[in-house]
């Protein structure tokens, strides 16, 4: 199950460049006063399969993920309504992993409503929680996620 982080550092999304596959994503962060900064980042707390790997089976749940990843990312920088918001939150106010990437929770918020990208993800099946332990102790995982959203492909 995926661990909601305490991430107190809010930041507004307002383009995404490009979704790298289900666990990274590069946006454009605003930083006020017309400052806007592009940024690698990886989602916190989560991992999906590999969307570039000669594994052919690990590769469809990857551009799976990736393809879920996107409709979030997209629904709310395309969206023709106001009231839908994109934006990162991380634990800390320049949070980044052993490459570099920012690291952080995606929340995108419709209508008031407010929802965790990455545990939607987990709950979904298209990711599992993952705190940078072996890829080898959540394989296990998501060959259970497989079943679970094999139905898609």
């Amino acid at each position: 199950m995926y661990a909601q982080r305490n991430c107190p550092f809010v930041y507004k999304v307002t383009a995404i460049e490009k979704v790298v596959d289900g666990d990274t994503v590069d946006v454009v962060i605003d930083l006020g006063f017309d400052v806007r900064v592009s940024q690698r980042v990886r989602l916190l707390g989560i991992d999906t399969p590999e969307s570039r790997t000669r594994d052919l089976e690990e590769k469809q749940f990857g551009l799976l993920s990736k393809k879920k990843l996107k409709q979030w990312c997209l629904k709310a920088v395309e969206s023709e309504k106001d009231d839908i918001e994109l934006e990162l939150r991380c634990e800390e106010a320049d949070s980044r992993g052993k490459f570099g990437r920012v690291l952080a929770e995606i929340w995108v918020t419709e209508d008031g409503h407010a929802t965790n990208v990455n545990k939607w993800m987990c709950d979904e099946g298209y990711a599992v929680p993952y705190v940078g332990q072996n890829k080898a102790d959540v394989e296990a995982l998501h060959l259970q996620n497989r079943e679970k959203v094999r139905h898609e492909l």
